[in-house]
């Protein structure tokens, strides 16, 4: 096929590649209730949940790869049978000349899933901010600590107390 010409697709391949679409963004909406939940927990730094909320991610993250890869293969699988070339084989342009009730539901899918993806990856973005942001807490916090152990003035007495009226910074909150 020429190059930038999409064919209409049949309604059982709108379909099918709207089924497919369905299952794939329902898999990235779990992994984004998930992706909001590490973010509250992460404030929160509530650790527990955190891990249990790492656990359902490592549970669900195999389904929505197994999604995408259907979805992946189906598109391939239909850019061969009306031979798109690969480098022009995109589901927005077979979603824009997919026609009727089934090419209307095929890019309201895809809008669906266009959004569901753009945040999970914003989601995913903002997460990776605020853990890099807790580790560096962490590490001022385990900084203050060291030197407060070790130099001749430190911010500990012999039974672990805060010493009166020494160096600021105590840790006094669990991080």
């Amino acid at each position: 096929m020429s190059k930038g010409k999409t064919t209409a697709l049949a309604p059982d391949e709108s379909r099918e590649l709207q089924v497919r679409l369905e299952a794939e963004e329902a898999a990235y909406r779990r992994l984004l209730r998930l992706a909001v939940r590490q973010n509250r927990y992460l404030r929160r730094q509530d650790l527990d949940r955190l891990g249990n909320n790492a656990e359902d991610w490592r549970r669900h993250l195999p389904a929505a790869e197994s999604a995408r890869e259907a979805r992946e293969s189906y598109l391939i699988e239909l850019g061969d049978r009306h031979g798109i070339l690969r480098d022009d084989l995109s589901m927005s342009r077979l979603a824009r000349a997919a026609t009727g009730e089934h090419g209307r539901a095929l890019r309201e899918g895809l809008r669906a899933w266009e959004a569901t993806t753009a945040e999970l990856m914003r989601q995913n973005s903002l997460n990776g901010m605020l853990a890099r942001f807790c580790l560096g807490l962490v590490d001022e916090e385990a900084d203050i600590l060291c030197r407060g152990m070790s130099g001749r003035d430190g911010c500990y007495d012999a039974r672990g107390g805060e010493r009166r009226g020494t160096c600021a910074g105590v840790i006094v909150r669990q991080a």
